[in-house]
């Protein structure tokens, strides 16, 4: 599958000591070349795979130097998306952050959608769908519980799980046909077992359901309100629950 190659920011915007400019696709390292002038490389085309370079960002059409930057180029297919990839790391005004995605559109680049390079990952096989959804909750975790949950998830626990899942379900449902068309040949279906392995399956599928409340409570959280009359101790309470919080915060943090 060969897709357009994208450009867009991969740091947050507004001023910062550094941004960083992400190019994804096959001309990745084509596009890139046309705009760096690495110190210690004639062109960025020699650039060796995940070594970063020390390079002057140029404008092609007038040779202006733009910023001054780091790059790497990143071989497919073991990068994020499982295309080849460049980042720019660049200084973080505004100013110099939109020339850079300028040049990168006027030479072949298209602007990537929000979440285009997760999404790239996912349509090239790279991840599958519960470790893209990782990737949002992992961004948006805000306690160390969702942390964790949302890195197991990113990691293809669950993924792998419903995966061998599927795969028992498909063997029975194969099972099931094979009695049915070749009953004669196959002789009795050993319902005894099948009745167990779908128990099985059941109680597991059950399990994941069940366990949907309790992980969207670690992501999501739980809307509360202290509600009583004045001065009954709401403050108080309030306290010692964030006190607690904190507590356990720093007995759980890693070094």
């Amino acid at each position: 599958m060969i897709l357009p190659t994208i450009v867009a920011t991969a740091t947050p915007p507004g001023e910062g000591g550094i941004a960083i400019i992400r190019l994804s696709g096959s001309k990745a390292k084509e596009i890139a070349a046309k705009l760096l002038h690495p110190v210690s490389l004639a062109d960025f085309r020699q650039a060796k795979s995940r070594q970063i370079y020390y390079s002057w960002l140029q404008d092609p059409g007038n040779g202006e130097k733009v910023d001054e930057v780091l790059a790497v180029w990143m071989q497919a297919p073991t990068t994020y998306t499982g295309e080849d990839v460049v980042e720019i790391q660049g200084h973080g005004g505004m100013a110099a952050v939109q020339r850079i995605l300028e040049l990168c559109l006027a030479h072949g680049a298209i602007l990537a959608e929000p979440g285009e390079f997760t999404k790239r990952a996912f349509l090239l096989g790279r991840i599958d769908l519960t470790q893209a959804e990782a990737v949002m909750d992992l961004v948006k975790a805000c306690s160390s519980a969702a942390s964790r949950q949302a890195v197991k998830q990113l990691a293809g626990t669950l993924g792998v799980h419903l995966r061998q899942l599927s795969g028992m379900l498909l063997q029975l449902y194969a099972m099931l046909e094979a009695w049915i068309d070749f009953s004669d040949e196959i002789g009795e279906l050993d319902s005894s077992t099948l009745k167990q392995r779908l128990e099985f399956l059941q109680q597991e599928l059950q399990g994941l359901l069940d366990s949907y409340a309790k992980g969207r409570i670690q992501r999501q959280g739980i809307a509360t309100a202290l509600i009583g009359l004045p001065n009954v101790g709401k403050s108080t309470l309030f306290n010692a629950v964030m006190q607690t919080a904190a507590e356990a915060a720093k007995t759980t943090a890693v070094p």
